[in-house]
């Protein structure tokens, strides 16, 4: 997929884009299973899975805030709703340091992020998170670069796929029109159809091969020249 000429400022998204978070989210999980004994930790993934989707899904809608999600998480994934949120939040971070460990780039996210920086362009790792953990994320994993801006929603004000959060997206690149931004991820509501809404540009990242119609697809980011 060829980058138009006219597109000045590229954003990508950051977990399951960049860095394999499903990877180092399992290894959390699992590890967190061991530490509270639960049954068949190895088993446990799939479970932690759909519950950090759901609490995850509620604060990108505005629900509930980033720390709000991880307590309902530990309470929810332990079947202790009475945890505190100063226990709730001690349990995760038993899942944290394990998580934290486990972070790895996939292969094309450094050659990709250079590609576009040599480009000319302005680029930026649009991102649903806090600072201070997207920023270790960047630079555990090598991908670290004083060229590229990191834009995370919670710093912003708000998530995406909320339409205010590639307003304020945009506003902090210094972007003037809409369509002279391109957004690359992996997740099609909050890097395809929520920038597409706005009048930005969109390539959605299939790396399961799973291809959508509406927007550019490609399975590697190797595929996108800049």
């Amino acid at each position: 997929m060829n980058v138009s000429d006219d597109v000045s400022t590229v954003l990508f998204d950051l977990d399951g884009t960049l860095v394999d978070h499903e990877a180092a989210a399992r290894a959390g999980a699992v590890t967190l299973a061991r530490h509270r004994g639960l049954a068949e930790p190895e088993e446990q993934w799939r479970r932690w899975h759909t519950i950090e989707r759901q609490w995850f899904t509620r604060f990108e809608l505005g629900a509930i805030t980033h720390t709000q999600q991880r307590v309902a998480r530990c309470r929810e994934f332990l079947g202790e709703p009475g945890l505190s949120d100063a226990e709730a939040l001690g349990v995760y971070e038993t899942y944290l340091a394990a998580y934290r460990a486990a972070w790895r780039a996939y292969d094309d996210a450094h050659d990709a992020l250079t590609r576009a920086s040599d480009s000319g362009r302005a680029v930026g790792v649009f991102t649903n998170g806090v600072r201070e953990m997207q920023q270790a994320k960047l630079e555990c994993t090598g991908l670290d670069d004083e060229r590229i801006t990191l834009l995370p929603t919670v710093e912003l004000g708000a998530a995406k796929p909320a339409p205010e959060s590639y307003r304020l997206a945009a506003e902090a690149m210094g972007v003037g029109k809409p369509p002279q931004v391109l957004m690359i991820g992996d997740s099609w509501a909050n890097d395809v159809a929520g920038p597409l809404a706005v009048g930005w540009r969109a390539t959605y990242l299939t790396r399961a091969g799973l291809p959508r119609e509406g927007a550019p697809n490609v399975t590697t980011l190797a595929d996108v020249r800049f």
